[in-house]
């Protein structure tokens, strides 16, 4: 199968060990995590092959982050330790229903000094996709250091998923945030959001007109989870062939599984994981990747944008072959992905509740049915 290379932020959760006000707890428990990181973590779990791009603090706590994901299996060749700042911490506290506040220490921190010259765009375009998060992008030089990295690989025919995983604290003002988050958005194959994110960037609660918003701005895989209701998801390939697009093109919902909560860090990770598992095999199947090159006009307008020389890579694959992949499959990867994210509630942490494949499957079976 193709690599999953996520790209952003690490960071120690420093979580509550029981529920309640932060000023107001004595203990807490050390779990790595960071969203980017968490999902590399979540696809190495399940068996697919990922790596993990970002900087560290050169101090124990980035040490443990990166050991954490080796003993995940993730590729950490492109975790870079820095001593000009430290690993940063986010203290979780958890309500009585699992569900979670953040306070964060990242004044910098480590993660945020990612920089354009760090990003491995070789690496990336031997892969299958690029993820992303939009923590990475809220302060400089990570924010371009993101962007570029998005560029290079849709460039290079990657296919790059986006989880803008929004945290008001960590940017300057919303307007901004809103503003980034949407400029990347046409570089993107796939954009996962719940239900707060749809609001805060479509302006609606309405699922399906949100997805339709999402598909406008240039994502042709969109997901929006829905918390204890499950997901939905919908897929409009597009192409100059609109009746082939409109044949290969799906969209629907998938029932939540009802749990009794735990902790929801690293639950959306774990969604995100198990979709880019899937997607990752279906590029290698239908022998999608960045292998060729192109003398298209876009490639090479695209190459003048990201600074390179020469006509790009692009997929060498007919795209209605994967398309087709996709929508015969996306209701079955949908239920995979939201049995592994309610199994992730039932344990504490993000990367430490990670579950195999196998662990899925059992769960699935034993609440309704999943195959995979």
């Amino acid at each position: 199968m193709k690599t999953v290379v996520s790209l952003g932020e690490s960071l120690i959760d420093l979580v509550a060990a029981t529920p309640g006000h932060l000023s107001e707890t004595d203990v807490f428990e050390r779990a790595p995590g960071g969203a980017p990181a968490n999902v590399a973590a979540a696809v190495a779990r399940l068996g697919g092959r990922a790596a993990f791009v970002g900087k560290r603090g050169a101090d124990p706590f980035g040490d443990c982050i990166e050991q954490t994901l080796r003993a995940a299996g993730v590729d950490t060749r492109y975790f870079l330790p820095t001593n000009d700042a430290k690993t940063g911490l986010a203290f979780v506290s958890l309500r009585p229903d699992g569900e979670r506040s953040f306070l964060f220490y990242r004044d910098p921190s480590a993660d945020m000094l990612l920089e354009p010259a760090d990003v491995p765009v070789d690496f990336i375009a031997q892969s299958g996709v690029l993820h992303i998060g939009s923590v990475s992008m809220a302060q400089e030089p990570a924010r371009a250091a993101t962007i570029f990295a998005a560029q290079a690989a849709r460039a290079r025919g990657v296919w790059v998923s986006f989880d803008p995983n929004w945290r008001p604290p960590l940017w300057p003002n919303p307007e901004e945030g809103r503003a980034v988050i949407l400029s990347v958005l046409p570089l993107c194959d796939m954009v996962k959001v719940n239900r707060e994110e749809l609001l805060f960037l479509a302006g609606t609660e309405d699922v399906e007109a949100g997805a339709r918003f999402l598909h406008a701005q240039g994502p042709r895989l969109v997901v929006i989870t829905l918390d204890k209701d499950g997901c939905y998801y919908a897929w409009r390939p597009g192409g100059s062939d609109a009746a082939a697009a409109a044949a290969a093109a799906c969209a629907g919902y998938v029932p939540g599984i009802p749990v009794s909560c735990v902790d929801t860090t690293g639950a959306g990770d774990a969604f995100v994981g198990a979709l880019l598992f899937h997607i990752a095999q279906a590029l290698a199947e239908a022998g999608t990747g960045a292998q060729s090159p192109s003398t298209a006009p876009e490639a090479e307008a695209e190459a003048e944008e990201d600074g390179t020389d020469g006509p790009l890579p692009h997929r060498v694959c007919p795209d209605d072959h994967l398309h087709r992949i996709i929508a015969q499959r996306l209701p079955q990867w949908a239920a995979f992905a939201v049995a592994a994210s309610a199994l992730v509630t039932l344990r504490k942490g993000a990367i430490p509740a990670l579950p195999t494949r196998d662990e899925v499957l059992a769960f699935a079976r034993e609440r309704g049915g999943v195959r995979s």
